[in-house]
């Protein structure tokens, strides 16, 4: 070694330590130099190196040694460490897309289609001459009350996060690009050339230059007195309609700076415009059952319905325009007479339609409507392809992960088994049977699951074999009781209620009743400690410690705070609780007698989460935040936008993969990374 390193290193120990570096590294030398041996005297000596434990206790650094110069500690780009990562999640897969989903409206751009409903952005390739591929699934993380696309770009009208700009050069990878605020609640949106028009509900139309979107600017605004919900743009005339319940009022947008409210049509409609048949200037105002044409040159003249029920229109085409009745069929029209249609065509369907749109592929159509996406070949009576149907129509309750398989209480499909070995596809697996809309929590370790099923009240599955999970016991209590808080690890089950706390061995036969103590208080989460003999558990005003000991169950320690929910997470002595409006506490329980606050994170009201030592990552109710965590604490907190409304979550082994479930999928797997 180096003379200089030596004395680095015995200068950065200080005295004591500087003489220890110093006579172990003399004494390997000596010995080197009195016994020789060939295969010693072939490698190198070992270093400073080998004496030193560069682990820093920060998960905010990479900690390595030189050889020359000792520990080495850098930055390193890890999710939630301050500036040095940006954190994103990257969609890799999803398993069973929800079939009550309502597909509210079709974009087209070229060579895509893209399907909105309520919670996401569905991506399909639609080449010409080959079937459509799903490509993808944009999950803003809020609702989606509108979309419009432009230039590459996805214009999101996202309620109450109001508007969302998304780039889909890689359609497997859209990126949020810029974002703006609203007055009040996005509800409807058409871009054309770098203006953004916005149907703000209470706040009226809102115009923004979206040029430039990571610097969008308010241009003008209108307020109309009324609950704007739909948005249709006639560009070439400079008009904007907005829908309010069954009145239509265009306004002159010919200065987006000074809009100004022109005729207010009054239609016997139910709902808004939802778009301009061009290139005559018509303005089609659709309700579920009737649809009318108002002739914009002459708003003050007759509808003319097209034909009754017709629901959707297409922008006309050189052959008509293409009109769907919501429930019956697809029609091609010969509107060249103002007072009449002609059927030139139709297509049979036997599903209700909400969105309709011609593919950039001027052969097909697609139509989307609840819980399916079907297109339509143009040039044949029949369908161009099999329709894309979507299963899932549950409400996902709970998760637990154990190795390669996520354990799903689906309140309307009973218990559920993903396989995510690949979790670019996940697989779902037979699962045992368990009645629908009667499950609730879930807790598993390496040998048993637990799933609380209301008319059972506790269900024990052996998954030592994850391919034959087999139920072996039930727990039946003398009461009936309401989401009970879980927690299975090394062979026990802790349960917890509002009348009792109970312990159970778990064996290969079943759960044995171990103890229990009396309760009065209702409980949010539990989870056992490192020590099998106690467990954690949260109310709605403390944090409650209870032990195992000699005589039964005991409460030993209450750390009180307040909290309108309460979940609960543990790594290692570290307990991290999510109280929503409470926030975020880390808990050190090395001592679980005396269990103290360490910080309190207040960013974001939190209700599930799940934590890694790196890493909390939680679902709060703006979204879904990854937090990074020290010894000190809470590090930097991130919120992430690309995910959709999960209930429940669970983490990879490497705390860098999250599982996702809840009205929106089954499951839905995306990899945590760094921008």
């Amino acid at each position: 070694m180096p003379g200089a390193a030596v004395d680095r290193i015995a200068n950065a120990a200080g005295p004591i330590g500087a003489a220890l570096v110093l006579l172990l590294l003399a004494g390997c030398e000596d010995q080197q130099r009195a016994v020789p041996d060939p295969v010693a005297d072939a490698a190198p000596p070992p270093g400073l190196c080998a004496f030193l434990t560069c682990d820093d206790g920060d998960p905010c650094t990479a900690d390595a040694c030189d050889p020359d110069v000792g520990c080495v500690h850098t930055p390193a780009p890890t999710v939630g460490c301050g500036p040095a990562c940006v954190p994103v999640a990257r969609p890799q897969g999803v398993v069973s897309p929800p079939g009550r989903s309502i597909g509210w409206r079709v974009l087209t751009p070229p060579g895509l289609v893209l399907r909105q409903t309520s919670r996401r952005i569905e991506i399909y390739e639609a080449r010409a001459g080959a079937p459509i591929a799903p490509l993808g699934v944009l999950w803003p993380g809020t609702e989606v009350r509108d979309a419009d696309w432009v230039d590459g770009r996805l214009h999101l009208a996202a309620g109450a996060a109001g508007l969302l700009i998304y780039d889909l050069t890689d359609p497997r990878a859209p990126r949020l690009i810029g974002r703006q605020p609203t007055a009040d609640s996005a509800l409807g949106v058409r871009v054309h050339d770098g203006l953004a028009y916005i149907a703000d509900r209470d706040g009226g139309l809102r115009i923004y230059d979206v040029a430039e979107p990571a610097a969008i600017r308010a241009v003008g605004e209108l307020d109309t007195d009324r609950q704007e919900i739909r948005i249709a743009l006639d560009p070439a005339r400079g008009r904007v309609a907005l829908g309010a319940g069954s009145r239509v009022l265009l306004v002159d947008v010919t200065d987006p700076a000074a809009p100004i409210a022109g005729v207010d049509l009054i239609a016997t409609l139910s709902d808004g415009p939802t778009g301009f048949v061009q290139p005559e200037g018509w303005l089609h105002i659709h309700s579920i059952g009737s649809s009318r044409l108002v002739d914009l040159d002459a708003p003050g003249g007759p509808a003319y319905g097209p034909r009754q029920r017709a629901g959707l229109l297409a922008p006309r085409r050189p052959e008509g325009i293409y009109s769907f009745d919501e429930t019956t069929r697809l029609s091609l029209l010969d509107v060249s007479a103002v007072d009449r249609a002609a059927v030139v065509r139709e297509w049979p369907y036997d599903d209700y339609a909400i969105g309709f749109a011609i593919l950039d592929d001027p052969a097909r159509a697609a139509l989307t409507g609840v819980g399916h996406f079907t297109v339509f070949d143009l040039a044949r009576d029949a369908l161009a392809e099999p329709r894309v149907a979507f299963t899932h129509d549950g409400n996902v309750v709970d998760l637990a992960r154990v190795g390669d398989r996520i354990y799903v209480a689906d309140a309307a499909g009973g218990l559920r088994v993903v396989d995510v070995a690949d979790p670019a596809a996940p697989t779902e697996m037979p699962a045992p049977h368990v009645a629908e809309f009667s499950v609730g929590r879930v807790a598993a370790d390496d040998g048993h699951l637990v799933l609380h099923e209301l008319n059972a009240d506790l269900i024990v599955f052996d998954i030592t074999d994850p391919d034959a999970v087999a139920e072996i016991d039930r727990i039946d209590f003398e009461d009936y009781i309401s989401r009970p808080a879980l927690g299975v690890a090394d062979g026990h089950l802790w349960v917890a209620h509002a009348r009792a706390i109970h312990r159970f061995a778990l064996t290969a036969e079943g759960a044995r009743p171990d103890a229990q103590i009396p309760w009065d208080r209702p409980v949010g989460d539990l989870v056992p400690l490192a020590d099998p003999d106690w467990a954690a558990l949260t109310t709605r005003d403390a944090l409650v410690i209870v032990q195992r000991t000699a005589d039964g169950l005991a409460t030993v320690a209450e750390l009180a705070w307040r909290a309108d929910s309460a979940d609960i997470a543990r790594v290692g002595d570290r307990l991290y609780v999510a109280g929503g409006s409470g926030g975020l506490l880390a808990v050190d329980a090395s001592d679980p007698a005396a269990p103290a606050v360490v910080d309190h994170w207040r960013g974001a009201a939190p209700r599930a989460l799940v934590a890694h030592r790196e890493r909390v990552v939680l679902i709060a109710d703006d979204g879904l935040w990854v937090i990074g965590v020290g010894p000190a604490g809470f590090g930097a907190a991130h919120r992430l936008s690309t995910l959709g409304d999960p209930a429940a979550l669970a983490l990879g082994q490497d705390g860098s993969t999250v599982y996702l479930g809840g009205r929106d999928a089954l499951v839905e797997t995306a990899r945590l990374g760094c921008e």
